[in-house]
């Protein structure tokens, strides 16, 4: 046992001699290297790079910096076999557990040739190995952005510094957003909605100052007040500080929400201090009128607004009621109206001056309030059932001469021609450039005198040459077939005039059931001239809805039809083999069809789904199918058997309720996007 320690001594001893010599001979390979001058090359004092990342500095500024130790008249070093001897120095200094005079020829490493990376290589991996993975994380990042911009060196260097600093992305790759150029910054924050903005603001004050600054007064100028602010209400001094961070001309987009405590001073401040405002939004203007001094919104292009003005009396401007003097401030750029509460003197037919005129005004979309919503909001329901005067059609194409886009209900009683009233020669000029007309009438009214006018109206309308979308929510059990060709609208005016439906694009009902003939007459020329892309069919009430998709065979194989909805459809149960199936086959021939909207009837149940829509998947090329089933466990089922064929399915309706959506089974988008109508 003596005999082995004293054998392992004199190997210890014979090499450390041995380490010591090999340092000796680095050191004097080092006064070799031209870069010396010929004299001993000492190491810089003043370098401290940890002190430089703790007061902001980059390491590499620290390195490049010339001192007035002495130092400096010794430029710096690229010589590859200066830096491995101080690499290998460092190493055997390691291997002794000399671990200070390691990192201190590391260091000097850096100093030597600050656009290698062996240098911040080397250094930090000192760093990680002391526990210092914020300084290793620095020096792994200067080297990196250092080859970025000039790449020096070994690329395989490089690799390793990047291979380094992965362990350590997780808890240092993690800047200030608001370091990130200004438009970036703004763009980042303005996904938050408006009223998460200020609570940014208690971060710090740098992003305080900084989000509330010039450079981000974007960010203030869409107020949007939603439901979570409803609580404790807007004061005036808070928001004078956001019409103030939003800058000069103050909001852009103004949105006020149902049940918001904004008070009549609230809303005034928030208008006048507003002169560029392009975008409104009440949705309850309950007791709130709108300014209506003689100041001009001249960027105003979108209001919509949501008034309780339905008693016969009620004047416009007043509280809560239709702010017509504050849209005629906004007349020369006004261009789209969103308008749920429609004023009663409109309905009374008075002169045209009782419609605001708006000669701008490209949309518009005006329903009223159900009893129900009425009763809910103001108690007074048997004010609307004064309102039965039909609505009349000329007043509001002489007020609004260029509309594109008309959405005239729900809740709207009846329509009227008055052709006597108003002159039939208007009627030959009325909206020549009207591309989408859309109507839905008053729910749960009985059949009187006044749909045969209604029908004449929507006849005449629906044959406007510019037309390329109609949509037309009535009810057809009363109803004749609309188009015919031996019905005529309006008797007394020329014919000659009425379209023949070539420009149509769309056709959207979920309630007007039309006859195959009648479909016929509305669509063969758009599809002659390959224009229709979209088109709904109801189905009767009737338990033969094969019969009537069998009147549609001129209808099958249109190669410009991409979507398609299918309304009340009563799928067969008696039919013993699939393809025995009609709906899936009529589908099958549209080449382009990617959209289908499907419906099925009440008492339809879901073992004939579960066998008809699998069907329908294997025989189409369909993308999407909106449908409107209660039944969460097949629509479940539906979908994976759908992802199958790469086909998404949508299910708008809403279980809790038992009731769909307002608009059915395709959310119904406004203003109909350019796009659907091949813009």
């Amino acid at each position: 046992m003596a005999g082995l320690i004293q054998s392992g001594h004199h190997s210890y001893v014979a090499a450390a001699k041995k380490q010591k010599r090999a340092v000796l001979l680095i050191n004097k390979a080092l006064g070799r290297c031209p870069c010396n001058k010929g004299v001993s090359r000492p190491r810089c004092p003043c370098k401290d790079y940890r002190g430089a990342i703790a007061e902001g500095y980059s390491i590499l500024e620290e390195a490049m910096e010339t001192c007035d130790c002495g130092v400096e008249k010794f430029e710096n070093c690229y010589n590859m076999q200066h830096i491995k001897a101080l690499h290998a120095l460092s190493s055997m200094h390691e291997a002794m557990g000399e671990l200070d005079l390691a990192e201190v020829y590391a260091e000097w490493m850096l100093e030597l040739a600050p656009r290698l990376p062996d240098g911040y290589l080397r250094l930090g991996d000192f760093a990680r190995r002391d526990g210092n993975d914020e300084y290793a994380w620095n020096l792994y990042t200067a080297g990196l952005e250092l080859y970025k911009e000039n790449p020096i060196g070994s690329p395989s260097k490089f690799k390793q510094l990047f291979d380094a600093r992965k362990p350590l992305y997780l808890p240092f790759f993690k800047q200030d957003p608001l370091l990130l150029p200004p438009e970036i910054v703004t763009h980042i924050f303005s996904y938050l909605d408006f009223v998460e903005l200020p609570v940014c603001l208690r971060v710090c004050k740098k992003w305080k100052n900084t989000l509330t600054g010039p450079l981000h007064c974007q960010l203030w100028r869409n107020m949007m007040f939603t439901l979570r602010r409803a609580k404790r209400g807007l004061d005036l001094v808070d928001l004078k500080r956001l019409l103030s961070w939003a800058g000069k001309g103050g909001a852009r987009k103004i949105k006020i929400a149902v049940g918001i405590n904004f008070t009549q001073e609230a809303l005034t401040l928030l208008l006048e201090a507003s002169p560029n405002l392009e975008h409104l939004e009440l949705l309850e203007l309950k007791g709130l009128t709108l300014p209506s001094k003689e100041k001009v919104w001249n960027q105003l292009r979108h209001v919509a607004i949501e008034s309780y003005a339905v008693r016969r009396h009620t004047n416009v401007d007043s509280p809560g009621a239709f702010p017509q003097t504050f849209l005629e401030l906004a007349v020369g750029s006004l261009e789209h109206l969103d308008l749920v509460g429609i004023p009663s003197q409109w309905f009374r037919g008075e002169p045209v001056p009782a419609i605001p005129s708006l000669p701008n005004l490209r949309t518009l979309r005006m329903g009223d309030h159900d009893g129900e919503d009425v009763d809910i909001h103001y108690g007074y329901p048997h004010d609307l059932r004064t309102i039965q005067n039909p609505f009349p059609i000329l007043p509001l194409s002489m007020a609004f001469p260029k509309l594109e886009q008309l959405c005239i209900g729900p809740e709207v009683p009846y329509l009227e021609p008055d052709p006597a009233r108003s002159g039939q020669d208007q009627w030959k000029d009325i909206w020549p450039h009207l591309k989408v007309f859309i109507f839905g009438p008053r729910t749960n009214e009985r059949t009187d005198f006044r749909e045969e006018k209604t029908r004449s109206t929507l006849r005449y309308l629906t044959r406007l040459n510019s037309l390329q979308y109609i949509g037309l929510e009535v009810k057809s059990k009363d109803w004749p077939c609309m188009f015919s060709g031996t019905y005529h609208p309006l008797p007394d005016l020329d014919a000659s005039q009425r379209s023949e439906f070539q420009n149509l694009r769309c056709f959207s009902s979920q309630k007007l059931c039309i006859s195959p003939d009648g479909a016929r007459t509305l669509l063969s020329n758009a599809i002659k001239a390959n224009q229709l892309i979209s088109f709904d069919i109801v189905f009767p009430d009737k338990y033969d809805a094969d019969r009537h998709l069998e009147g549609y065979e001129w209808l099958r194989g249109a190669p410009s039809i991409q979507t398609l909805g299918c309304y009340e459809y009563r799928f067969r149960s008696d039919l013993e083999k699939d393809d025995d199936l009609l709906l899936p086959q009529f589908l099958a021939t549209f080449p382009n069809l990617r959209t289908l909207i499907i419906t099925h009837y009440l008492s339809t149940g879901t073992p004939q789904l579960a066998r008809v829509l699998p069907a329908i998947l294997s025989v189409t090329h369909l993308k999407t199918i909106y449908t409107s089933l209660y039944d969460e466990e097949f629509v479940k089922q539906l979908a994976w058997v759908a992802r199958g064929y790469g086909v998404k399915v949508i299910n708008n309706y809403s279980y809790r309720e038992c009731k769909p959506y307002l608009y059915g089974a395709r959310p119904q988008q406004w203003p109909i996007p350019m796009t659907v109508l091949g813009g």
